[in-house]
């Protein structure tokens, strides 16, 4: 198969994916995000090959996570199998590294908050920490596309001003409802622009930013939080403040599995359990 034909194999794949529902949408984006970065190599008639399952990983790299490059890698392998190419010789993503638990440094929000609105070149990475910080949205597929969220607003007008909420399709195209404070949705109202300016960044622009305010803020490297943390501390704030209602912290992250938000507040269930059976003294 030559690379100009990738459109076409894209397509297949994606009638095929439809047809098994659940999963496909995001199974067809990652295998999309494959092939756009090998027709930016601009070798239309290169057969592929090996060769470029190597180049592939290298740019995958850059600036993502070992599990989505796993995932994204893994899709477009599904979809040459589908076409019929034989890719049992092509390389294989590394499997991501076993997580393990990090402690956040002190106050890591409001330093990198700090640090993040200081720099002039950090707005942008400044209002997706905002954004981040008071919706828990998923930063790739969620936050920085364009038609994953809209503003909604509510009937009513609360004391502190006018309420509303986000509406969110997430992985597999799933919508979910976000409440907001009246504060964040005249805060969302007046940066319009500079929202849009925060989306045409990539992820990678951003993790740049991000990771140039860590080494600012002085964090050890090996706990340097992410992007993805300010999603688990909301998540940890909605736990608290709803009397431990793990369905609702669920609901408003998007998950499909209860399994998976018990993960994210796994520390404060382990606490409330010690102190409710007398473990604590």
């Amino acid at each position: 198969m030559r690379i100009h034909q990738l459109d076409k194999t894209l397509a297949l794949a994606k009638d095929y994916w439809d047809t098994k529902g659940k999963g496909s949408a995001m199974m067809l984006t990652r295998a999309r995000i494959c092939v756009q970065i090998i027709k930016g190599w601009r070798a239309e008639e290169e057969e592929l090959c090996p060769f470029h399952g190597t180049r592939l990983l290298t740019h995958l790299s850059n600036g993502r996570s070992p599990k989505t490059v796993q995932s994204c890698y893994s899709a477009f392998l599904r979809m040459l199998k589908l076409s019929g190419e034989v890719v049992e010789a092509w390389p294989r993503a590394a499997a991501p590294p076993r997580k393990l638990s990090r402690t956040l440094p002190h106050n890591w929000k409001g330093l990198l908050r700090e640090e993040l609105g200081f720099r002039t070149g950090s707005w942008a990475t400044s209002r997706l920490f905002h954004l981040l910080e008071n919706t828990g949205m998923r930063v790739e597929v969620e936050a920085l596309s364009y038609d994953a969220w809209k503003l909604h607003t509510t009937s009513s007008r609360g004391e502190g001003g006018q309420h509303g909420y986000l509406k969110v399709v997430g992985k597999g195209g799933h919508e979910r409802l976000i409440p907001i404070s009246s504060r964040f949705y005249k805060w969302l109202e007046d940066n319009t622009l500079s929202i849009l300016e925060m989306r045409r960044l990539s992820y990678s622009a951003h993790l740049k930013q991000w990771n140039a305010a860590c080494e600012r803020a002085g964090f050890p490297r090996e706990n340097w939080p992410t992007p993805h943390d300010l999603r688990r501390d909301y998540a940890h704030r909605v736990y608290e403040g709803s009397n431990s209602d793990l369905v609702l912290v669920q609901r408003l992250l998007g998950h499909a599995s209860p399994k998976t938000t018990s993960e994210y507040i796994r520390l404060d269930t382990l606490s409330k359990g010690r102190k409710a059976l007398g473990y604590d003294g």
